[in-house]
C-alpha cells in the first residue's frame, strides 16, 4: 500500500492547502464572493499538486519498478496459501497466470543491457524455482560463444549455445540473485534482448528455511556452491568458521559429487564437534589444536546438503595468536570439498 500512498501524498496536501484558501478568502471575500473563493482554490489544488507531485518517472524508472514488481509477485508466491490478485478481473492468479505475469523482459533499446560479458543483464532476485533464460542477438550466430547463467554473477549454473533459437533452462535451489551473461564481449555487443520465464516456482513456506547470507564457489568444482543462511558463520571463500557454540548450518549444492569432504580444525579448545549432514550424525571427538577430514557419501543426485557444525568451546585468536587483532570469537573451522 505504501507506493499508492506515496503517489497520493502530493495531491492530499494540495487539497488541504486549497481548503485554507478557501477558509481565508470567505474571512476576506464574505460569504457573497464565493465563486472567487472556490476558483482560487481550484487554482492552488491544480498548481500545488503539480508542483508537489513533480514530473512522471522516466520510462527507465517505470520499467524497472514493473520488473520490481513481477520479481516480489514470484518471490511472494506461495502456492494455494498466498496468491497474486489480478485487480483488472479481481480474481486470484493461478499458478499458470501468476508464471505468464511474472515473465521478465529487458532490451538493449531501454538501455537495460550491458556491454561486460559477464553481467549482460541482471542480477534478478529470483526465487527457487525452475527458468528458461533466452538471449536475442542482431544476427543468427556469434560465433562459438557460449551464454551462461551465473548466481551472484560467480558462480555458473547453467551454460548453453549463444544463439536466438537456443533457451537455457536453469534450476534455482534458494532465492539468489541471478545474473545472465555470454563468455566474449562480441557476444554481449550483439544481445538485442534477454527474457527469464518461470517453469515452476517453489512455494516460500516450501523454500530452504533462513535468508540468503552470502552464497560462495566450491573450488575444482564447476556449478558446486556453499550457501549461507545464519548468523553463526564466518563466510571465508570457501572456508568458514563457526560462531563460537552455536550451531553454523550452510546448504551444499554437490552439482553431482559422490562424496562430501569435510575438513575440520579447532584451535585450543578441544572436545566433541558435532556435525550433521543431511540429518545423519557424524560426530567426532577432536583434541585442542586438531585438523581431521570427514568422507561422508552423498546420494546420487542429491541437490541440496544441510551441513550443521558446533564447536566444544571458543576462543578469540586475539588472545592465543601473538600480534592477532580477530577478537571474533571462533569456534571451529570448516573447509568443504567434493569428489
Amino acid at each position: 500500500m505504501r507506493a499508492p500512498l506515496a503517489l497520493l501524498m502530493p495531491w492530499a496536501i494540495a487539497a488541504l492547502l486549497a481548503l485554507a484558501v478557501v477558509v481565508l478568502a470567505s474571512r476576506r471575500l464574505g460569504r457573497t464572493n464565493g465563486f472567487a473563493a472556490a476558483a482560487a482554490a481550484v487554482a492552488v489544488f491544480v498548481l500545488g499538486g503539480a508542483v508537489l507531485a513533480g514530473a512522471p518517472a522516466p520510462v527507465s524508472q517505470q520499467r524497472a519498478t514493473a520488473i520490481r514488481g513481477r520479481l516480489d509477485l514470484m518471490r511472494a508466491d506461495d502456492g494455494m496459501a498466498l496468491r497474486g490478485l489480478d485487480y483488472g478481473r479481481r480474481v486470484r492468479l493461478n499458478e499458470r497466470q501468476t508464471l505468464e505475469v511474472t515473465g521478465i523482459r529487458v532490451t538493449r533499446s531501454a538501455g537495460e543491457l550491458s556491454d561486460d560479458p559477464r553481467r549482460l543483464a541482471g542480477p534478478f532476485a529470483l526465487p527457487a524455482g525452475r527458468f528458461t533464460a533466452r538471449i536475442t542477438f542482431d544476427r543468427s550466430t556469434v560465433g562459438d560463444s557460449a551464454a551462461l547463467v551465473l548466481i551472484d554473477d560467480r558462480i555458473q549454473i547453467a551454460r548453453g549455445t549463444a544463439d536466438s533459437a537456443s533457451p537455457i533452462a536453469f534450476d534455482l535451489p534458494v532465492d539468489a540473485p541471478v545474473w545472465v551473461a555470454v563468455s566474449d564481449p562480441s557476444a554481449a555487443s550483439a544481445a538485442l534482448s534477454v527474457e527469464i520465464v518461470a517453469e515452476s516456482i517453489v512455494p516460500r513456506s516450501a523454500r530452504a528455511a533462513g535468508e540468503v547470507r552470502a552464497i560462495e564457489a566450491i573450488a575444482e568444482r564447476p556449478r558446486a556452491f556453499i550457501v549461507y543462511t545464519d548468523d553463526d558463520t564466518y563466510p571465508e571463500g570457501g572456508v568458514f568458521w563457526t560462531l563460537g557454540t552455536g550451531a553454523g548450518t550452510v546448504l551444499v549444492d554437490p552439482a553431482g559429487a559422490s562424496t562430501l569432504l569435510l575438513v575440520l580444525h579447532v584451535g585450543p579448545v578441544g572436545g566433541v564437534v558435532r556435525v550433521t549432514v543431511g540429518g545423519q550424525d557424524r560426530s567426532v571427538t577432536l583434541s585442542p589444536d586438531q585438523t581431521r577430514q570427514l568422507e561422508i557419501p552423498l546420494a546420487a543426485g542429491a541437490r541440496f546438503v544441510p551441513v550443521v557444525i558446533a564447536a566444544p568451546g571458543q576462543f578469540r585468536p586475539s588472545d592465543h595468536e601473538p600480534g592477532s587483532t580477530d577478537r571474533r570469537w571462533l569456534g571451529c573451522q570448516v573447509r568443504i570439498g567434493l569428489r
